[in-house]
């Protein structure tokens, strides 16, 4: 084999590699995107107010995730949330033994798990999509 094939070779290994590279890196900022609770065979559906889309809803038997539509960029600490969790959320934990987690990025709120009995679940949509329609309008 001659040293210009050898060459040309090895600048055509580089380049696959390269684009290898690439694909791992697009693959690690999927993963980094992807929600890290995947729920199987969940129930979906969406949170509106007034005709606002506000949410989309992953439900399960004693479970509730609230995901806000990203284009609205709810502020974690709006009055509005902190009114959701100080008041209606306490109470129902306090209640009915619902338990919540608030989740953010940047100051931005990302989502907002429930866990409880369905009924209650179901009873605190309403001062959810209140707050989420005023912190997100």
């Amino acid at each position: 084999m001659s040293v210009e094939a050898l060459k040309a070779f090895c600048a055509k290994f580089e380049e696959w590699l390269q684009n290898g590279l690439q694909i791992v890196k697009e693959f690690e900022k999927a993963l980094a995107e992807t929600p890290k609770d995947i729920i199987k065979s969940p129930d979906s559906d969406f949170l509106t107010r007034k005709d606002k889309l506000l949410a989309r809803l992953l439900k399960r038997e004693n479970c509730l995730i609230v995901l806000p539509v990203e284009s609205l960029r709810i502020k974690a600490n709006d009055r509005a949330i902190t009114w959701l969790k100080n008041h209606p959320l306490k109470a129902a934990e306090q209640k009915h033994g619902v338990k919540f987690i608030f989740e953010e990025d940047k100051g931005i709120l990302r989502s907002i798990k429930l866990e409880g009995p369905k009924e209650e679940l179901e009873k605190l949509l309403q001062p959810i999509s209140w707050a989420l329609e005023k912190a997100g309008y």
